[in-house]
């Protein structure tokens, strides 16, 4: 028995959590299974149980019965599954190492059969973790995935590409998630310690998706989203082309829609606000050819407006 995404919450909270699901993990385990069956760790996620006298047609009711109990427990965190491959003993000639090997291979099959689920789930999780903060809301999420994939089909950009940025979009400041909110939820001015913290999310946000297969083709990304045309942003200074596109093209889209939405400590400006700053913002803090590109995009339609 395998948890999958573990490695997620160890690398985004730190193993003290980690910890907590483990220990949860067993009781529910414990809880699941009769006083003559042997549950153990196994090993990092992994868990292994022993049933005697046991046929594969109860073991596979009592499967069932521990993934219920367990979605039940962590539907709001990012642990929402488990990977289990049962082996059953046919003679007393097998040994045990042989039925635990295949017990083994039918988990990996099953994690293997789960990948594209498994991965529609974290990045969810992922998702609603943001919107968990007042100002990430679905909406935000929504105006920045529409306007990212307007620019990137006006850039045209491959399939591949498209894909990358509208992940991007979406997650960029995941980072957040691993700050205090009373830093990252604060409505009035951040002290200039605050400020160096928040400012980790870039940094925190990429050891997160380098840590996930899924997610590491935009680890780049979100390390550097933050970065200005003119080398004047972080984490790093890079300036110019040396910041990846779908970096430059969420920083443009992202300024767009904090000036174009309400925020805590003020109203929505106007699309012509927003624009007259893109372009006196142009060559410094953003790539001035995708300035123009979506200018001429929102200057084309009208751009809903979405309100808390």
């Amino acid at each position: 028995m395998d948890i999958n995404g573990f490695k997620l919450v160890n690398d985004t909270f730190g193993y003290k959590k980690g910890d907590e699901i483990l220990k949860n993990t067993a009781k529910i385990l414990k809880d699941c299974f009769r006083k003559e069956d042997i549950v153990a760790r196994y090993g990092g996620d992994e868990f292994i149980i022993i049933l005697p006298s046991t046929s594969k047609a109860i073991a596979d009711g009592i499967v069932t019965r521990v993934h219920d109990i367990f979605k039940l427990n962590f539907y709001k965190k990012f642990i929402t599954s488990l990977s289990i491959g049962i082996a059953t003993k046919k003679s007393k000639k097998q040994n045990i190492n042989e039925l635990i090997k295949i017990a083994e291979d039918n988990m990996f099959k099953h994690k293997l059969i789960e990948k594209q689920s498994l991965h529609s789930s974290i990045i969810t999780s992922l998702q609603k973790a943001l919107e968990e903060r007042d100002y990430e809301t679905h909406e935000h999420m929504h105006r920045m995935r529409s306007l990212a994939i307007k620019l990137g089909e006006e850039l045209q950009f491959s399939d591949e590409k498209l894909d990358e940025l509208s992940l991007l979009s979406l997650l960029h400041d995941i980072g957040k998630i691993a700050i205090a909110d009373n830093i990252v939820l604060k409505p009035s001015k951040l002290t200039s310690d605050e400020y160096e913290l928040i400012k980790k999310h870039s940094e925190i946000g990429f050891r997160i998706a380098s840590s996930n297969s899924d997610l590491a083709s935009i680890a780049k990304g979100i390390l550097s989203h933050h970065e200005r045309w003119d080398g004047k942003g972080y984490p790093m200074g890079l300036e110019g082309k040396k910041i990846p596109i779908i970096a430059r093209i969420i920083s443009v889209i992202d300024s767009y829609d904090a000036m174009t939405n309400d925020r805590p400590y003020r109203k929505a400006h106007s699309k012509e606000y927003a624009i007259k700053e893109l372009l006196s913002c142009s060559g410094k803090q953003f790539d001035p050819i995708l300035v123009e590109h979506f200018i001429k995009i929102i200057s084309k339609e009208k751009i809903a407006s979405y309100k808390k």
